[in-house]
């Protein structure tokens, strides 16, 4: 039986015998099961004024789940995650459940802890979006061995046997590298993330493979790693400025560092996109209010958020946790940072309106 919090709050028996259907029914209602939409009404008018709110405890002895999913992101500053949150909110209420929000502010001792709370309450099922450090590797790991239903979202780990949903990072940073290419650029900086992250990775190779494509041999020189929070982005741009010859543009691993990057080029004086064409991922709000828009890609959150839903809940109802892979494509904005095509270079861009 579901116990109550308070002895003002009514028991199965007394909703039962309130709303006049059987206790069964109420059982069926609170487990989350089908019941009658006429029913389900009256039960929930009935909830309402009677003020009533489940233990959530003693739902998960009873019905081994407590109707919570953990959401394990990096940041909410960063406005795609607070879009992230909105959509699997969403997605999760249509189901009938709850959001339980953590953030390990790109910390992986903080998600160890994070997660760790979110195993012993326990929630039902779990989506994370791991921290830039390689360090959140062992901590997806831990989650293969908890056996709980989760799911990798954005960034994820290739070594981790767990399902994830992600935008296909390598296609998208062709194109956008490509684009590039097509303006006259060759000497083009890669500013990208950690090695273990397969996101960060999948950028690496579209970048390698496009300069190949065309012919452009790569220099070692102008491929960065920094953190995914644009943190160390002050010390890359040193780097980059202190380059014997400069690229001309600047690929960025998302659009946190492309930000960053762009607040070192006011910062030293150095014109985007006169002096530099700069490029960024995944068309955050803030991307196109910026001094300089920023061109970018834009990734599909929402179907993305959807997407891994519906792979965690069917991990909840068969209990298998057989690896699925989703991939997205982005889309390509273009905005005034990429800048027009060089100078004395044939090309075959065209600009963008976005």
């Amino acid at each position: 039986m579901i116990e109550k919090e308070r002895e003002d709050v009514p028991t199965q028996e007394e909703i039962a015998q309130a709303v006049k259907i059987s206790r069964m029914t109420v059982y069926r209602y609170l487990a989350g099961k089908r019941v009658k939409e006429s029913t389900r009404q009256r039960i929930e008018n009935y909830l309402k004024v009677a003020e009533y709110r489940p233990n959530l405890t003693a739902r998960s002895l009873v019905l081994q789940h407590t109707k919570l999913i953990g959401l394990l992101v990096p940041s909410v500053s960063y406005s795609y995650y607070p879009e992230v949150v909105q959509a699997v909110q969403k997605e999760i209420r249509d189901r009938g459940y709850n959001l339980l929000l953590c953030v390990s502010e790109e910390d992986p001792v903080q998600e160890k802890t994070e997660l760790d709370l979110l195993l012993s309450i326990p929630v039902d099922g779990i989506i994370i979006s791991p921290t830039s450090s390689s360090e959140s590797e062992a901590n997806c790991r831990l989650l293969t061995k908890e056996k709980p239903p989760f799911v990798m979202f954005d960034r994820y780990f290739s070594s981790v046997n767990g399902s994830f949903v992600t935008t296909d990072s390598y296609r998208a940073s062709a194109k956008l590298v490509q684009y590039l290419v097509d303006l006259g650029h060759t000497r083009i900086a890669h500013v990208g993330g950690p090695s273990s992250n397969a996101f960060a990775a999948g950028l690496l190779r579209g970048y390698k493979s496009t300069l190949a494509k065309n012919g452009i041999e790569e220099d070692p020189a102008l491929v960065f790693s920094t953190a995914m929070d644009g943190s160390s982005c002050g010390q890359v741009f040193e780097k980059i400025l202190g380059l014997p010859r400069r690229p001309t543009a600047i690929q960025a691993v998302n659009d946190p560092v492309a930000v960053e990057l762009l607040r070192e080029c006011v910062r030293l004086g150095v014109r985007v996109p006169e002096d530099f064409a700069l490029v960024g991922f995944s068309d955050s709000t803030m991307s196109g209010l910026l001094e300089v828009p920023l061109t970018t890609v834009r990734e599909p959150t929402r179907q993305m958020a959807a997407a891994a839903v519906e792979i965690l809940f069917a991990q909840i109802s068969t209990k298998s946790r057989s690896r699925i892979a989703k991939r997205f494509p982005g889309t390509l904005v273009i905005r005034r940072s990429s800048g027009g095509p060089l100078r004395g270079k044939k090309t075959r861009a065209r600009r963008s309106s976005a």
